[in-house]
């Protein structure tokens, strides 16, 4: 009681009485909640599969940064308003302190009803162009809102009435901090939330797998995200030597995927589950993952199966995946996952700033946060380089072509193998333009035809490469390549451009190359090829995904639009007849 009464004394001798810093205490918690605690958490849990890690290991941290924001922004408040005291006068304190409630009243508008334009903003790489009308409003709002309180102050003042300002700073300070943590309970309360990384910490995905072959045979899937046939032929003009990689392949051009973005593409490909209308992300991860499918059948038949998914837009986790993939390890003595203190320093507020400031400003402070940063807040105790990252983000593509580079391939598998790698491809977000993803997943794609030569297995194993989806979205025909090359397959590169292809008959090729019946899965791209008539190929045209990637849980709905029917030459928009969804 004695150290506090010295320090009051200490304060009121400078000018600060009790209530004035109770006003400046009040003030800077409810400023340090929303910038260094609400606002970050609000972001995580509205994207919770970006942060890549669990509340858990997130909230220490943002109880820690929010101490240490809330003692620096007392000190400071109490300094300025010390030297504004002796300096300039009482009034000019009150000032100060109505121009910072201004500013924490201005961002907290902004962030419930002014970002209504924004894209999702953990890891989203913002498109605000400068000076543009709405930017400017939305300016002028903020900067209006942010000297308010002084604008009533100074009107006060001129028509002489009693304006009490601490009781008003205090109040509108406090009436903040109980609408954001309501709404924060609210949303927590609200949201179901994925494992984090360090709930699976226990095992991991091993990249050593992919570069372990078999003598008889092996079924290599590369899924190329965004592999747009016309992305692919600026690719090819800009890199021409990576032809020299793809003997023995032919590239089917007048391929489609079967929807226009990752989710749901890759599970339905593998599964054959298709998502039904009000699904939640989660809800229809359990169901196509618990079901049997192709990667089932090929393991009941002899073959070990490696697979390496997007834990983003494929898989919930490793459990969904564990009892169909072999290259699963456990983790070494001593694993743990911690978070980088700086990095998530650094990340979380530009996040925050990013959030609570006007348009024009919001690129200076998100546009360093990359789509990847949440392997970014990741320190890992430990040296495993053949660890996968579990999502596909800018530099997995790197880690993998670096593992690949580094390490020996060798054919000493008894069982056949298939393994399917998905690769980030023209997704470079920041990293390099398109086509440089591209070249870099076929340089990948190189190192396995030249080992698989050297070992003297590649004439006997059949590679897939194929896109997801395509790249430039609707208003212009989508195509996605399609590169096959067949056991025994040789000769230079060909390009055919009128085989009808669907990414709808990959789980049944597969099949087909492992000697299977393959019918109870309908087509195949070889019945194509040998002349079966090609029915209409379909693709279905959903909205609402990235809220679902991005809610996760319950609150994350895709709905239907309608279906494209498409005959003949995929390439020509007037083959496409849109159906809606009644």
């Amino acid at each position: 009681m004695n150290i506090l009464k010295r320090i009051s004394a200490i304060f009121v001798n400078a000018g600060i009485d009790s209530k004035k810093f109770a006003v400046i205490f009040i003030l800077s918690f409810s400023g340090s909640f929303m910038m260094l605690f609400y606002t970050p958490l609000d972001i995580y849990l509205n994207n919770p599969t970006v942060f890549v890690v669990g509340w858990r290991l997130l909230l220490p941290h943002m109880l820690v940064f929010f101490a240490l924001g809330l003692s620096l922004m007392v000190i400071a408040l109490i300094i300025l308003c010390v030297l504004l005291k002796v300096l300039l006068g009482d009034r000019f304190t009150d000032i100060l302190l109505l121009g910072v409630l201004g500013g924490l009243l201005s961002a907290y508008v902004q962030t419930l009803f002014l970002n209504s334009g924004m894209i999702a903003e953990a890891g989203a790489s913002p498109s605000y162009s400068a000076f543009t009308p709405a930017n400017i409003i939305n300016l002028v709002i903020w900067a209006v809102i942010a000297l308010l309180p002084i604008g009533v102050w100074v009107c006060m003042k001129a028509a002489k009435k009693n304006f009490k300002v601490n009781k008003a700073i205090a109040l509108i300070a406090l009436v903040i901090f109980g609408m954001q943590a309501v709404g924060l309970v609210a949303t927590a309360a609200s949201t179901e939330l994925p494992p984090g990384l360090e709930d699976e910490a226990n095992r991991y995905v091993s990249f050593d797998y992919a570069l372990r072959l078999s003598e008889d045979e092996n079924i290599i899937v590369f899924v190329f995200d965004r592999l747009d046939v016309r992305l692919m032929r600026e690719t090819f003009s800009e890199y021409p030597h990576l032809k020299d990689n793809l003997y023995g392949f032919t590239h089917f051009e007048n391929n489609v995927s079967e929807f226009f973005d990752t989710l749901p593409s890759m599970v339905s490909m593998l599964t054959q589950v298709y998502y039904a209308e009000g699904q939640t992300l989660a809800d229809y991860w359990e169901e196509a993952w618990a079901k049997h499918n192709v990667i089932d059948t090929l393991r009941e038949h002899g073959f070990v199966s490696n697979l390496y998914l997007d834990r983003w837009s494929t898989v919930g986790g490793l459990s969904d995946f564990e009892s169909r993939s072999d290259n699963i390890r456990d983790v070494p003595d001593g694993f743990r996952i911690s978070l980088s203190t700086r990095n998530f320093a650094s990340i979380t507020a530009r996040l925050s700033l990013g959030r609570i400031s006007p348009y024009l400003l919001k690129n200076f402070f998100l546009d360093p946060v990359t789509m990847g940063f949440g392997y970014q807040l990741v320190s890992p105790a430990y040296d495993m380089p053949d660890v996968q990252p579990s999502s596909l983000w800018g530099f997995y593509d790197e880690l993998f072509l670096e593992f690949v580079k580094q390490n020996e391939f060798s054919a000493d598998v008894e069982d056949r193998v298939f393994t399917l790698i998905h690769l980030n491809g023209a997704h470079m977000f920041g990293r390099g333009s398109p086509t440089s993803g591209i070249a870099q997943n076929f340089e990948i794609l190189g190192h396995f035809v030249d080992n698989m030569r050297e070992l003297g297995v590649f004439d006997s194993s059949t590679i897939i490469v194929l896109g997801d989806h395509g790249y430039y979205g609707l208003g212009m025909p989508e195509t996605v390549s399609l590169f096959i090359k067949p056991a025994g397959g040789s000769g230079a590169l060909v390009t055919d451009t009128t085989s009808e292809m669907s990414n709808r008959y990959f789980a049944a090729s597969l099949l087909q190359i492992a000697g299977l019946p393959h019918e109870q899965l309908g087509f195949s791209f070889f019945d194509i090829l040998q002349g079966a008539p090609a029915p209409a190929r379909t693709m279905y045209r959903l909205t609402g995904w990235a809220q679902a990637l991005e809610d996760y849980g319950i609150r994350g709905y895709m709905s239907l639009l309608g279906t494209y029917e498409i005959s003949g030459y995929a390439g020509d928009y007037e083959n496409w007849v849109f159906i809606p969804n009644e």
